[in-house]
């Protein structure tokens, strides 16, 4: 009886096993792969931004007046020196009319001070003459005075021998004293004509005596005519000022004509015809385009890399590449952005380029090497940081991390964990698993 049933027991059991359903084998999922390749890359910084005028400037009225002209328009192109406004010159021209009125009179006061020079040295010869004559003259009255002293003293000896009567010796005594008075008067009248001329009128001056003859009378005349060379060269300095006022007015009057001082484009016109300007009135702001500068921000990781003097390619639209060179690099980080602003020079000879326009730059930061390189749809950031790939094995996955500096321009260049030929999976799905069976497309 146990037989019979443990018999029945195997029986049954081997009926259930032939009715279980077995498991469906599990489909391999399709992934696109691709394979890694070696290219010879230049480490380089893309990044883009627009462009800017790289210099302005403003014209400013140097004249007073009224605007009589406008010339140009916003956006014109102009050269330097071109012709922008024209003030009013009624005013100016009267201006110029009493400048040169002014100079007519003070060459004229010149004149007359330089005459009254040259009159004033001519009377200073002359009284150096009378000075030499009055001098003459003591020596004569002085022989004189001598003589009738001679002749006096001989009267008296004559007069105690009863040989010259009283009256004839009283005579020859007053004669004697006459002479003396006239020797004193004629000493006197020298000391004053000697006045400025002497020695001490020198040193009082802060002059030293020449020896030289000449250059002792050249002294006395520059002495004695001081004021008068005073005069001519307060005049001379009128003169001068008149002058200087003269060419005020000319230069003025040439710049009623308000010209560009710089070729470009004319980016503002703050004025128009009839307008009333000041001195130093806002006129016109002229904008540089012989070379515009591409603004561009530079991310803070990249800014080691980038220096003032780089050679840039920069690329506007459908424009040729440019060739451009960097000017500045901000030497602070925007803490809201995390880059920093850089300036490139860029050329625009032809003037096409406009500010404002959306230009994308290429900084060469090293010499070509040779780089693996896979899509950048390939490159799986983990969480953790850093980068991994998806590599086909055998029609399996396998994760596998890789040095990487990240995407740049479609692409990721790898520096380390693949190798050339190796396939890896474009776009992974999150749900493929380490070592999981996959399909291969390419």
């Amino acid at each position: 009886m146990r037989a019979a049933s443990l018999a029945l027991a195997a029986l049954l059991a081997a009926g259930c096993g032939k009715n279980r359903a077995e498991p469906a084998p599990r489909m391999a999922e399709r992934v696109r792969v691709t394979k890694v390749e070696e290219v010879e890359s230049r480490p380089e910084v893309e990044t883009c931004g627009s462009l800017v005028y790289s210099s302005k400037a403003d014209v400013h009225s140097p004249v007073e007046g009224r605007i009589e002209a406008v010339h140009v328009e916003e956006g014109d192109r102009v050269a330097r020196g071109t012709l922008l406004a024209s003030v009013a010159t009624e005013a100016l021209l009267l201006s110029l009319e009493r400048a040169q009125s002014t100079v007519s009179t003070r060459e004229a006061d010149l004149r007359v001070a330089e005459a009254r020079l040259q009159e004033g040295r001519r009377e200073v010869e002359a009284r150096l003459f009378r000075l030499r004559m009055a001098e003459a003259e003591i020596e004569m009255r002085r022989a004189e005075h001598r003589n009738l002293s001679s002749i006096c003293a001989n009267k008296r000896i004559l007069f105690h021998a009863g040989g010259v009567p009283a009256g004839e010796l009283e005579a020859m005594e007053t004669r004697l004293i006459t002479a003396g008075i006239a020797v004193e008067l004629a000493e006197i009248d020298l000391q004053r004509q000697s006045v400025g001329f002497r020695e001490a009128d020198i040193r009082e001056a802060g002059l030293e005596a020449p020896r030289d003859g000449k250059d002792f009378l050249s002294l006395l005349v520059g002495l004695n005519t001081r004021t008068l060379e005073a005069e001519r060269c307060a005049a001379r300095a009128e003169l001068d000022a008149a002058l200087t006022d003269l060419r005020r007015a000319r230069l003025l009057l040439s710049e009623a004509q308000i010209r560009s001082p710089v070729e470009g484009i004319v980016g503002r016109r703050g004025v128009e015809p009839g307008d009333s300007i000041t001195g130093g009135s806002p006129l016109f702001s002229i904008f540089s385009v012989e070379t515009l500068h591409a603004v561009v921000d530079i991310g803070e990781k990249d800014l080691p890399r980038v220096a003032p003097g780089m050679t840039v390619e920069a690329f506007v639209g459908s424009f040729p590449p440019l060739t451009g060179q960097i000017g500045l690099v901000a030497p602070f980080v925007n803490p809201a952005t995390k880059s920093a602003e850089v300036r490139i020079r860029v050329s625009n000879p032809s003037g096409r380029l406009r500010p404002g326009m959306f230009v994308r730059v290429t900084i060469p930061t090293g010499e070509a090497v040779r780089r693996l390189r896979i899509p950048a749809s390939a490159l799986v950031e983990e969480r953790e940081g850093g980068y991994s790939a998806l590599v086909l094995r055998n029609s399996r996955v396998f994760r596998t991390g890789v040095e990487s500096p990240g995407p740049e321009g479609g692409f990721a260049f790898i520096d380390k964990g693949l190798s050339p030929g190796d396939l890896v999976v474009e776009r992974p799905s999150p749900s493929l698993q380490d070592g999981i069976l996959v399909e291969a497309v390419r």
